[in-house]
C-alpha cells in the first residue's frame, strides 16, 4: 500500500470552539478541593473531586485557559476514550480502532504511560506496549506515515488508566505544570520538551496550594507584607509574588504541551496570553512587600530565580535567619518551611527549633497571620500557640501538616476556671506538695504521679517525667483541658512540655503501635541510685512503670545473691535493679526486640555491661517450655493481650493459670514468683491456691502517689506448696 504522510489527511474530527470536552487534572493529594476552586473560576463544568485530581469538562479554551492560569496542578490531560478491557486483544482493538491521527501526526514522537488503580489483566508495562502498538498500527492501516515513539523526546504523552476492567485514554496536553519558567537551572531541552531542570525543595504547586489555605491572595489586596525566613531557593516567595502581580504561572512556558497537538489553536492560545500579559501588566503595580532570608549556600540558586522572573524586582531575598529578624512591618503574612538541613537528623534539635521559633513569633511578630510547617503533629507542643487550622499535606512521601494561627498585638487573657476546676486545683496544689517532698527524700526520684484519676469528673492520669506532664486522658472532654491547665499551673510547667495521650481499650492487635507520627522525646530518669530511659512520645507506655516503685525496692533488698529470671521484662527496670544489687545471675525475656534494645541501653546506662545478664528474645510460653534452668526469684508481668505470626494468641485471664504453673515449675526450693497485671478486670484463679501459697500484696506495693480510686495493677507473691 502506497504510504502517505498523515498530514495530507483531513481531521476526521476538527475539535469546534464550543464542543464539549472532559478533562482530568491531578494536583498534590488534599488539594483537590482548591484545584476544583480554580477549575471553576476559569469555567470548568461537571467538576467531580477524585483523590489526587479532579475530572471536569468544558470547551477547549477552558484548556488553554486552565493551562495558563491554574497555579495548583500538575498536569491537565484531555480524555478522548473511556472503555471496558478484560484481555489485551479486547485493549489493542480499541486503541486501533480509535482515529488517532485526529491528534499525531508523523511529525510527533509520542510515549505512552500506564498507571492502575486495581489490579488490571497485566502489567502496566504490558499494558503500555499494547497502546503504542495500538497506535502506530492505527497509522499503518490507512497508509499514513506513523509517528516516532519515544520516552525521552516525546512531545506528547498518551495516558493510559486502568481501574479493574475500566480503561480511560487520554492526552497529557498540559505537561509537567508544576515547573515554573523561573526555576533556576538552565532548561536542557529537546524540540521544547524540557529533558532535565532543576527540582526545589518543594513543588511549585503545592508551595501555591499552601499559600491559598493561608489566604494570602487576600492578604495580599489587602497590602500585607509577604516573608519568608527559610525561604531556600525562594519557591514561596515566587508563588507569592505571582500571585499578588496576577501573573499567570505558565505565561512564559516554553512548552505547555498542546504545542505538537494537531488540534491545537494557535491563535487562541495566543490570545489567553496577550490577556494574561495585560492583567499581568496591571497587577504587577499593585504588588505588595516580599522578602525572605536564605543560607547563604541557597541565595545564588534564589537570586538566578529572581533573574529568570518578570516580577524578580518586587522580591527581595538576602542572607540571614529567623531569629536575627524583627517584624518587616506592622501587619503581614508569614510562612516558614524549617524542613531541611542536618538539624532534622536530630530529634531533640527539632523540638528545640520549634519551641524557639514560637518564643520568637511571640516576641516579634504580633498582628501577623503565620503559617508553620511541621513534620510531625507532635510539633504543635514545641510551637506553644494556639492553632485556628492544621492542614495535612504530602511533601513527596513525608506526611506533614500546615499549623496556622494568628498572633494577636495583645495576649489573650485565659478563661477563667470553672468552680470544680478550682476546687481541684485546692486539691492538687497540697498533693503536689506532699508527692514532691516524698520523690524528693523519700524515693529520691524524679519521676512520680501528681493525679490518679481520683475524681470521676476528671478520668485522667497525670505523671511528672523530670520536667514534663505527661496526661493519659480516659477520654476527650473539656474537663481534660481544665486538669492539664491545672496541673501545668501548680507545677509551673508550660504546654511545650506537656504531652497529651488517649487511653484506650487495647486489643491484641494494637498492642505495640504507636499513637501517631511523632519525632521521640526521649529523657533519662532517675530512681535512687539507678537510671532509666523513658520514650516519652511514641508509645501510650513510656516504657517505665513508675506504678512498681516499692516493688523495686523489694527486689533490691532480696536478689542479692540469688538468680532473677524476669518475663514479659518490658524495658527491664527490676532486672537492672536485680543485677545491680549482685544477683548471681538475670535473665530478660521478651519477644519485643525494641524493647530488648531499649532494655540493654538501660544495663549500659548504669555501667552493667559485666554483669551476670542474659537477654533472649522469644515467646515466653515457649521459653518455660523449653528450659529446665531453676530460678530464685520470678518476676512475671504479663500484658493483657499479646500476639505474633506463628505463636498462639496470650490472653491474661485464661492463659495466667498455666502460665503461673510453668512458672513454678522452673523455681527452686525456697523460690518465689511475682506476678503482676495492669488489667483492671482480672480475677485470681482461686484453684491455684490448692498447690501455691497466693498472697496478694497490691496494698503494700503502692506508694502515695498511687493510691486511690483506681489502683494501677494488682501484685501477688506466689510460693509452691512444698
Amino acid at each position: 500500500m502506497h504510504e502517505k504522510n498523515s498530514e495530507n489527511y483531513a481531521l476526521t474530527q476538527k475539535i469546534h470552539p464550543d464542543m464539549p470536552l472532559f478533562f482530568l487534572a491531578s494536583c498534590p493529594l488534599n488539594a483537590e478541593d482548591l484545584l476544583s476552586k480554580e477549575m471553576r473560576e476559569l469555567g470548568a463544568q461537571n467538576i467531580e473531586k477524585i483523590p489526587a485530581g479532579v475530572l471536569f469538562s468544558g470547551n477547549i479554551d477552558l484548556l488553554y485557559r486552565a493551562c495558563l492560569w491554574a497555579r495548583t496542578p500538575s498536569s491537565i490531560k484531555l480524555i478522548v476514550k473511556i472503555f471496558s478491557a478484560d484481555s489485551k486483544d479486547t485493549l489493542y482493538q480499541q486503541v486501533l480502532n480509535y482515529p488517532w491521527f485526529d491528534h499525531l501526526s508523523a511529525e510527533n514522537t509520542f510515549a505512552c504511560r500506564t498507571t492502575c488503580s486495581r489490579k488490571a489483566f497485566a502489567p502496566a508495562n504490558f499494558l503500555t506496549l499494547l497502546v503504542k502498538d495500538g497506535i502506530v498500527d492505527s497509522f499503518r492501516r490507512i497508509g499514513a506515515s506513523r509517528p516516532n515513539v519515544s520516552s525521552e523526546r516525546a512531545n506528547i504523552i498518551v495516558a493510559l488508566h486502568m481501574d479493574g476492567e475500566k480503561a480511560t485514554l487520554s492526552l497529557e496536553l498540559g505537561r509537567s505544570l508544576h515547573e515554573r519558567p523561573w526555576r533556576s537551572n538552565p532548561d536542557v531541552s529537546l524540540h521544547g520538551v524540557v529533558l532535565k531542570r532543576h527540582t526545589p525543595l518543594i513543588e511549585e504547586n503545592l508551595a501555591a496550594a499552601l499559600l491559598y489555605r493561608m489566604q494570602w491572595p487576600k492578604a495580599a489586596e489587602e497590602g500585607k507584607t509577604f516573608f519568608d525566613p527559610y525561604c531556600a531557593q525562594g519557591v514561596f516567595l515566587m508563588e507569592a509574588a505571582a500571585m499578588a502581580c496576577d501573573y499567570a504561572p505558565a505565561l512564559h512556558k516554553a512548552f505547555v504541551g498542546f504545542e505538537y497537538w494537531r488540534q491545537f489553536d494557535k491563535d487562541a492560545w495566543q490570545a489567553e496570553k496577550d490577556q494574561a500579559t495585560q492583567r499581568f501588566q496591571q497587577g504587577i503595580e499593585k504588588c505588595p512587600p516580599l522578602c525572605g532570608y536564605t543560607h547563604e549556600n541557597k541565595l545564588k540558586t534564589a537570586q538566578r530565580s529572581l533573574e529568570k522572573s518578570a516580577f524578580g524586582q518586587k522580591i527581595q531575598i538576602q542572607k540571614g535567619e529567623l531569629f536575627a529578624s524583627d517584624a518587616p512591618s506592622q501587619k503581614g503574612l508569614m510562612i516558614l518551611m524549617p524542613l531541611y538541613g542536618d538539624i532534622f537528623k536530630d530529634p531533640q534539635k527539632v523540638r528545640g527549633l520549634y519551641q524557639n521559633i514560637g518564643v520568637h513569633l511571640k516576641e516579634k511578630f504580633g498582628g501577623w497571620d503565620i503559617g508553620v510547617i511541621l513534620p510531625s503533629e507532635e510539633l504543635l507542643r514545641e510551637l506553644d500557640v494556639r492553632t485556628e487550622r492544621l492542614n495535612t499535606f504530602y511533601h513527596g512521601a513525608d506526611k506533614c501538616y500546615l499549623a496556622r494561627f494568628m498572633l494577636y498585638d495583645k495576649p489573650r487573657e485565659a478563661v477563667p476556671l470553672t468552680k470544680g476546676a478550682l476546687a481541684l486545683k485546692t486539691g492538687l496544689e497540697k498533693q503536689y506538695q506532699k508527692i514532691t517532698a516524698l520523690a524528693k527524700e523519700k524515693w529520691k526520684t524524679n519521676v512520680y504521679r501528681l493525679y490518679n484519676n481520683t475524681h470521676s469528673a476528671y478520668p485522667a492520669l497525670c505523671d511528672i517525667y523530670d520536667d514534663t506532664l505527661i496526661v493519659q486522658a480516659f477520654a476527650s472532654t473539656p474537663e481534660i483541658k481544665e486538669l492539664t491547665r491545672v496541673c501545668q499551673e501548680i507545677c509551673g510547667i508550660s504546654r511545650p512540655n506537656t504531652l497529651m495521650k488517649k487511653r484506650r481499650r487495647i486489643s491484641a492487635d494494637d498492642q505495640y503501635m504507636a499513637e501517631k507520627q511523632t519525632i521521640p522525646l526521649e529523657k533519662v530518669i532517675f530512681e535512687g541510685k539507678y537510671r532509666y530511659f523513658a520514650n516519652l512520645s511514641t508509645y501510650i507506655d513510656t516504657g517505665f512503670y513508675l506504678d512498681h516503685r516499692p516493688l523495686r525496692r523489694w527486689i533490691e533488698q532480696e536478689a542479692q545473691g540469688k538468680s532473677f529470671l524476669n518475663l514479659f521484662c518490658y524495658t527491664a527496670s527490676m532486672s537492672i535493679v536485680a543485677a545491680s544489687c549482685g544477683a548471681s545471675h538475670v535473665c530478660s525475656v521478651d519477644t519485643s526486640k525494641t524493647y530488648l534494645n531499649m532494655a540493654q541501653k538501660n544495663a549500659r546506662l548504669n555501667k552493667l555491661e559485666n554483669a551476670s545478664m542474659q537477654w533472649v528474645r522469644a515467646d515466653v510460653q515457649e521459653f518455660l517450655a523449653q528450659n529446665e534452668q531453676k530460678w530464685d526469684i520470678i518476676y512475671v508481668d504479663p500484658p493483657t493481650y499479646s500476639n505474633g505470626t506463628g505463636r498462639r494468641n496470650f490472653d491474661i485471664q485464661r492463659d495466667h493459670i498455666s502460665l503461673l504453673h510453668r512458672c513454678a515449675a522452673l523455681l527452686n526450693k525456697k523460690g518465689w514468683i511475682y506476678f503482676s497485671t495492669h488489667f483492671k478486670k482480672f480475677t485470681m484463679d482461686p484453684s491455684l491456691e490448692k498447690q501455691y501459697y497466693v498472697e496478694n500484696i497490691t496494698e503494700k506495693s503502692l506508694d502515695e502517689d498511687c493510691t486511690g480510686r483506681q489502683i494501677p495493677h494488682y501484685l501477688w507473691k506466689i510460693r509452691p506448696k512444698r
